[in-house]
């Protein structure tokens, strides 16, 4: 007996019945636009459906058939004429990709028999869901199909999906699921590269690597080449092996181009840039960073970018090149896509850059923005690093109280994992060291492993055991301090701990050989920046690298004189120093008129689009483009972040002679003093340029 449905359609009249089987995969019929699809169908066919079968009245005067009736009528089709099945199947599957309803579309080309069409839309789909993460929906969809609908490497897919949901035990079972389908012969590319990653998450990189050769070294698509290459060169990267990954991203990059992947393209140029830069070799690095910025902003990979600006300003950093590093990180700040974890990993980049440089106001407010931004994250390893930068920091200024909390907050973050332990001691050695605690900081400092610590501190660490020495009466060997910066290939982490070492730069600039590698390192113009030079001794001066700077206003030079010496500035510590704290209209007016003043007059000397005085949270400063240098500077008395000594000092009268403000008259004094004992002892060694300095000197008050 038939069902009630199947006798429905037997109902109609036989003109009807065949014609209607034309709209089988049809969503919707109407009385009219139907007539395409079947120009059949009777003159009287849409009384009669109505009147028979199972319809939903449509706006517009359409219907929809029921799935039930959609079903029977395609059964019979099959039957009565399967080329036309096939047909109408096969343009419907295409539909429904089109439309993205995945399932259906897989469905329909099994149904037409196309199935080799099937399983590319599958597998196409499932890598698409991966690549933007989308576990679960792969896992859904690999759900919904017929368990011999799935390839081998739909399978690896799926299996994919679930290591990267998974975690523990139940991760431990899929990898060993995995390398359970490779050694029954399934070496399908797609489960070779999940067998390969979960033997580098299980530290078997050697293993992994030479599954990937192998499996390279036999002949595969162009896409299923791209994507072992993409996780041979990572693991060649975490491996340490320099030359092998550039040579395989290299590789990469052809396979890609020959694809037209921009975007894989850009992750191999971002492998090589870090390939060279994990090597300090930035020069080489440079123009592949370069590269893979200008594709990842042609794809609008904005996190991507993110992550890229932010290791490169790290890179930058490390490099001595500041002013680029904070170009890299204020670039990257202004993207779209930004999450909170991004701009945590900004924030402390931010502050490793003015912590690093002795940008000592700005690294006080950044190294505090950065433990607020990585304890809300709670990143460890990031906040750890900003805890120490934070007290180290506030030990230079004096805060004692502060810099032992925050000191004290990083045992809690102390692992098995030896560079923790270093950071923290070595910080924890500084803290004691500003505090004048020395017999701690020699403790702390000894427990030191430099093996373990970045190129940055080594030298630090080297230059604190000195002080000590010099305080124990001892005279340090500078060779092991040399021998440092020859490994890291620069000198500037001599800048760091200038407000507690100074004595002892001082002592190390009167060593044979030091005083040219002092002298330069403080004077050197770091690449990409904008040199500034100010002569202090006298009415105040500015040169840049074609002459005198004449600035309109005397008290336009007088505000970048004080931005130079005393760092940021919010706009009430600016009054207090220029016009004695009055926070009348008056005097508002007039600072406004001198930072616009002194903007116009730097604003020529940097890139189209740079602010020479940007206000940030309600602070001004000078953009980090522009690099301060001054003949000399007493220890102690400015924080002058990011100030580099640069020549001999020119006396040519009183200190900011011609500067109006009390901040400069409350100290003039003193500088006055400490300037005559620098040329007495500069005279005493020997400096005959010294003298005619120390005559000037020596008259006045």
């Amino acid at each position: 007996m038939l069902p009630p449905l199947e006798q429905r359609i037997d109902a109609l009249p036989d003109a009807l019945c065949e014609p209607l089987l034309l709209l089988a995969f049809a969503d919707s019929w109407h009385p009219v636009s139907s007539l395409t699809s079947s120009p059949e169908l009777p003159e009287d066919w849409w009384f009669l459906v109505n009147a028979t079968l199972p319809l939903s009245v449509l706006p517009g005067g359409g219907a929809k058939p029921s799935a039930e009736l959609l079903d029977a009528l395609q059964q019979r089709l099959a039957t009565a004429s399967p080329r036309t099945f096939k047909r109408l199947a096969s343009e419907q599957a295409r539909r429904m990709r089109i439309s993205g309803d995945i399932g259906q579309s897989v469905a329909l080309y099994h149904a037409a028999g196309e199935r080799k069409t099937a399983e590319r839309v599958l597998e196409e789909h499932q890598h698409q869901l991966m690549s933007k993460r989308e576990y679960q929906t792969v896992l859904d969809l690999t759900a919904a199909m017929k368990p011999d609908w799935l390839t081998p490497r739909s399978r690896a897919l799926r299996l994919k999906a679930m290591l990267a949901l998974s975690c523990g035990e139940e991760r431990q079972a899929l990898g060993r699921e995995a390398e359970a389908m490779l050694a029954a012969g399934d070496h399908n590319p797609t489960l070779v590269s999940v067998v390969a990653d979960v033997r580098h998450r299980a530290g078997h990189d050697p293993l992994a690597l030479h599954l990937l050769t192998e499996t390279l070294s036999t002949r595969l698509t162009l896409r299923d080449r791209l994507e072992l290459l993409d996780l041979k060169v990572n693991l060649l990267g975490y491996q340490g092996e320099y030359d092998a990954q550039i040579a395989s991203a290299r590789e990469m990059v052809g396979v890609a181009q020959r694809l037209g992947d921009l975007a894989s393209v850009a992750k191999a140029h971002v492998a090589v840039a870090y390939a060279w830069s994990d090597q300090g070799k930035l020069t080489e690095a440079d123009p592949h960073f370069t590269r893979a910025v200008k594709l990842l902003k042609a794809t609008s990979d904005w996190p991507a970018l993110i992550v890229l600006l932010n290791n490169y300003a790290q890179s930058l950093t490390a490099a001595g090149r500041p002013g680029e590093a904070k170009a890299r990180l204020t670039e990257a700040a202004a993207l779209p896509g930004r999450t909170k974890r991004h701009e945590m990993w900004l924030a402390v980049s931010e502050a490793i850059l003015h912590h690093q440089y002795n940008m000592h106001r700005a690294a006080l407010t950044s190294s505090a923005l950065a433990v607020e931004a990585a304890n809300r994250e709670q990143m460890d390893g990031q906040l750890m690093t900003a805890l120490c930068m934070r007290a180290e920091r506030l030990a230079m200024d004096g805060q004692a109280k502060a810099a032992s909390e925050a000191s004290r907050q990083t045992e809690r973050l102390l692992t098995d994992h030896p560079y923790r332990e270093v950071q923290y001691r070595f910080s924890k050695g500084i803290v004691a060291y500003a505090a004048g605690d020395y017999r701690a900081a020699t403790e702390h400092f000894a427990q030191c492993d430099m093996e373990q610590m970045i190129g940055w501190d080594r030298p630090r660490l080297q230059l604190y055991r000195m002080a000590l020495e010099r305080r124990q009466g001892t005279e340090p060997d500078t060779q092991p301090l040399l021998h440092l910066f020859e490994l890291i290939g620069t000198s500037y982490p001599l800048v760091t701990d200038t407000l507690l070492l100074g004595d002892t730069l001082a002592w190390l600039r009167t060593q044979p050989g030091w005083a040219p590698r002092l002298d330069a390192l403080f004077a050197e113009k770091s690449a990409g920046t904008v040199q500034l030079h100010l002569e202090l001794y006298g009415p105040l001066e500015v040169y840049t690298d074609q002459g005198r700077l004449h600035i309109p206003l005397a008290r336009s030079a007088e505000l970048l004189a004080y931005l130079v010496l005393h760092g940021s500035a919010s706009r009430q510590e600016l009054l207090n120093a220029l016009f004695d704290g009055s926070t009348d209209q008056r005097a508002v007016e007039h600072l406004k008129k001198l930072i616009r003043t002194l903007r116009e007059a730097l604003r020529p000397l940097l890139p189209d689009g740079a602010e020479p005085v940007p206000s940030e949270h309600r602070r001004f400063s000078l953009n980090p483009l522009l690099q301060p240098t001054v003949g000399w500077l007493p220890a102690g008395v400015f924080p002058a972040p990011g100030v580099r000594l640069g020549g001999p000092v020119q006396v040519r009268g009183p200190f900011l002679a011609d500067v109006r403000g009390e901040w400069a008259a409350d100290v003039r004094q003193q500088v006055h003093e400490t300037l005559r004992e620098h040329l007495q002892q500069a005279v005493a060694a020997g400096d005959l340029t010294a003298h005619q300095e120390l005559r000037v000197a020596e008259g006045m008050e």
